[in-house]
């Protein structure tokens, strides 16, 4: 009986403990990579700026150039000056009325399971990415490339050896996923480190 009992109190913890686990999902179109979440694993007060982006059960986070990022129609002159100059960049926050794999066909996407101190870990580095007032959200600075996304206004330089991958892959990096970001410049270079099962650490202190 009391083996019994400490098999169904194991098998209840367990439990628990799958059920608080978040699934994230990476997405890339080849070229540049974003992290999407389900809206219901973000507290509304941690980003504010999910105000924009209406009901969507999903939402996706992307950061890159300030100029370059946005444009509709970006240059080779706009990749070489974003890459070589270091520049302002941006949030890209996208809603997404699907799951990942249907909003986004022809995307790859890989699936990550973090537990909830990851999870709160991921949401501190996204949460420390936007440039905000002393007081209130960041400053919306164009419209984004779906029907419910902004850009606004975000810390850090964008140039070659700190691109949009990157910023992801220290994202990832900061919430324990067993990856660095050391050499991630493009898409492949992060996909290629997170094919197959990725396993999850203790999350790191984000750096301000």
């Amino acid at each position: 009986m009391v083996v019994r009992r400490a098999i169904v109190a194991l098998w209840l913890a367990l439990a628990a403990t799958a059920a608080d686990a978040a699934t994230i999902h990476l997405v890339s179109n080849g070229w540049h990579t974003g992290l999407v979440l389900a809206r219901a694993d973000i507290p509304a007060d941690r980003i504010p700026e999910l105000a924009d982006v209406g009901d969507a059960a999903y939402v996706e986070f992307g950061w890159g150039d300030r100029d370059y990022y946005p444009h509709p129609r970006p240059t080779l002159g706009m990749a070489l000056s974003a890459a070589l100059t270091p520049s302002p960049s941006v949030v890209q926050v996208a809603g997404l009325t699907k799951e990942p794999a249907a909003a986004r066909p022809g995307f790859e996407i890989i699936a990550i399971t973090l537990e909830p101190e990851a999870l709160a870990a991921l949401l501190d580095g996204l949460e420390a990415a936007f440039d905000r007032p002393a007081n209130g959200p960041a400053l919306a600075v164009a419209r984004g490339f779906y029907a419910d996304s902004r850009f606004y206004a975000a810390r850090g330089e964008f140039h070659l050896f700190n691109t949009c991958n990157t910023w992801v892959a220290r994202q990832l990096e900061v919430a324990g996923v067993a990856i660095t970001a050391d050499g991630v410049v493009t898409a492949e270079d992060l996909m290629s480190r997170l094919r197959g099962p990725p396993t999850a650490e203790r999350p790191r202190s984000q750096e301000r």
